[in-house]
């Protein structure tokens, strides 16, 4: 069921699409498509369109045209690689593309936003944490959302995966998105969180659902979110 409301640019992301690969939405960073293919095509996705009628990979051209851009926008300290999902890409693909990123801008941090962490965690392999441990400031930031996901008899290989990167001294920050009816109650959030910290794991973003066509089943009205973050902040911190 779409509602008028609901909208294929939930984020208005592109007013702010410089190049077909490149989102730059707030002054300080910068968001790069790296691809419209993704390991979990998640229903309540805010890219859903994107990812759905799309199958491609960003190529040199494409990022060389935003290594131009960063170069003549100093102000961007920080990107992220999002898509689709990074991790779909090879270790050399991604290797060559934050080489090339480096070289122009040695101090960029970059993020790998992904979802492999739990849909394919054979994907944190000891080639790909050697890859990104060769660059200063990479950030791994997982999608993550409830506690089964984290959970060492669930979810055995996740857990190991994590503890991979954890070893490895590669900082992660997590992300998770408010669902209603799977992670809108405060025992579940805490149980999360904590088990997050557990591991390794920095909580950062809790996401509103955004207005995505055919995603209001998952959305938790604006009211009764605010009153469980403020719920959460005493319990948990």
């Amino acid at each position: 069921e779409i509602f008028p409301i609901e909208t294929e640019d939930p984020l208005g992301a592109r007013n702010y699409q410089i190049t077909p690969y490149f989102i730059h939405q707030y002054k300080n960073r910068g968001l790069i498509l790296t691809t419209s293919n993704c390991f979990a095509y998640c229903r309540y996705c805010f890219r859903k369109d994107y990812v759905s009628c799309n199958n491609s990979f960003i190529d040199d051209s494409a990022l060389g045209e935003i290594c131009d851009y960063l170069q003549n926008n100093p102000q961007i300290k920080e990107l992220l690689f999002s898509g689709g999902d990074p991790l779909v890409l090879s270790d050399e693909r991604l290797d060559s593309m934050i080489k090339k990123i480096k070289s122009i801008r040695p101090n960029m941090i970059i993020r790998l936003c992904s979802r492999a962490i739990f849909f394919s965690p054979e994907r944190i392999t000891e080639k790909f944490i050697s890859m990104i441990k060769k660059y200063s400031g990479i950030w791994f930031i997982p999608h993550i959302n409830h506690p089964f996901e984290v959970d060492k008899n669930f979810a055995k290989n996740s857990v190991e995966a994590i503890e991979r990167l954890r070893n490895s001294g590669i900082p992660v920050q997590s992300q998770t998105v408010l669902l209603k009816n799977v992670n809108d109650d405060l025992s579940t959030l805490v149980s999360l969180f904590n088990s997050l910290v557990e591991l390794g794991i920095k909580p950062g973003y809790l996401f509103q659902c955004d207005l995505a066509k055919g995603t209001s089943h998952f959305r938790v009205p604006i009211d009764e979110a605010c009153d469980l973050y403020s719920k959460l902040k005493e319990e948990a911190f």
